[in-house]
């Protein structure tokens, strides 16, 4: 009996004496975000310290990532509790409109400043809200988001549509591990000496591609704040990247595809580079660009900028512009400004 009362005993966490406690547990202090309109900041109160019971939910570590199965979203999460919107000129405050208890990402005003959307994550899902900023009020306008690859979501110019990543809809449960392996896991090597970085987490195994896929695939769709529709966009993907155009009628996207890197993390696999229109066709596909030239695509002054990576003759970076037309063809075009260092 002495025995057992000593480990029910020890079986409880033990606390520090209270005034480490309190140093732990201070409040910190809120975080501003400027809006776009530079008429008010809003002001994200968070937990000091994560809860035993948010660090022991389940995470898979997968392709440099560590994700919560149960959500679709990162393991470690921001710990924001509330949000306030402040008033710059008068000092008046207004407080969201947030669930109780609720867990929520940072903020991100539209466009104009007028409103801001906020993840409110789960233990089984993360939905999507939108407040107004002016009196604070917040609505959930869709659930099933999928964060597993960063931020999920961004604002149209137009600031009343979000392009967000989602969980495909109607997709079984996650691919079980085989007892019998199909055959061995293979790496090669070329024999050569040569540097190369390690990271943690990576993919190991047949089954670890599968699970990659699985959790990692997303739907773009466009919602619509103001009634909560949302429009699918394009074929699901695993999305590394997805940029609005600045006119809002394109977006840039990154996709990774087969075969999956055992070495690198995800923004070293294999990637598509394709520019959709609002619905969902392919209006051009830079893959090849990208894999001729290398270096990244971006929206610029209303244009997609290329930037390319190979050394060209003295040592310069070649960068081009990628003018999208009124057809939907693509031109290219060397830039008028100087040629970037390599």
């Amino acid at each position: 009996m002495l025995i057992l009362s000593l480990v029910l005993a020890t079986s409880t966490y033990l606390l520090p004496p209270k005034e480490v406690i309190e140093a732990f547990d201070a409040k910190p202090l809120p975080e501003a975000t400027l809006s776009p309109s530079k008429k008010v900041i809003a002001l994200t109160s968070r937990r000091a310290q994560p809860t035993i019971g948010g660090l022991s939910q389940p995470m898979l570590r997968i392709a440099g990532a560590r994700i919560n199965p149960k959500n679709f979203g990162p393991h470690r999460i921001p710990l924001i509790y509330a949000i306030a919107i402040k008033n710059i000129g008068d000092g008046g405050e207004v407080n969201v409109t947030v669930p109780p208890k609720s867990t929520l990402s940072p903020v991100k005003f539209s466009p104009d400043g007028s409103k801001l959307a906020v993840l409110n994550i789960k233990n089984d899902g993360i939905d999507l809200w939108v407040a107004n900023v002016a009196t604070g009020n917040a609505k959930v306008i869709a659930d099933h988001i999928n964060a597993t690859t960063g931020d999920p979501c961004d604002w149209l110019r137009d600031n009343a549509t979000l392009v967000c990543k989602f969980v495909p809809m109607g997709r079984g449960p996650a691919p079980a591990e085989s007892t019998v392996p199909a055959g061995p896991n293979i790496q090669e090597n070329e024999g050569k000496t040569a540097q190369l970085a390690t990271y943690e987490d990576m993919i190991k195994t047949a089954h670890d591609e599968d699970l990659f896929e699985y959790y990692f695939t997303s739907q773009l769709a466009l919602v619509n704040t103001t009634s909560g529709t949302k429009t699918p966009i394009g074929k699901p993907a695993i999305f590394s990247n997805v940029t609005p155009s600045p006119s809002g009628e394109y977006v840039l996207t990154t996709s990774a595809k087969r075969p999956f890197s055992h070495l690198l993390p995800l923004f070293g696999v294999p990637e598509d580079v394709t520019i959709l229109d609002r619905k969902g066709a392919i209006d051009a596909s830079l893959t090849k660009l990208r894999s001729d030239a290398g270096g990244s695509c971006r929206w610029h002054a209303g244009r997609l900028l290329h930037v390319g990576s190979a050394p060209s003759i003295g040592g310069r970076r070649s960068r081009s512009k990628v003018v999208i037309t009124g057809d939907g063809a693509l031109r290219r075009a060397r830039a008028s400004r100087p040629a970037l260092r390599a």
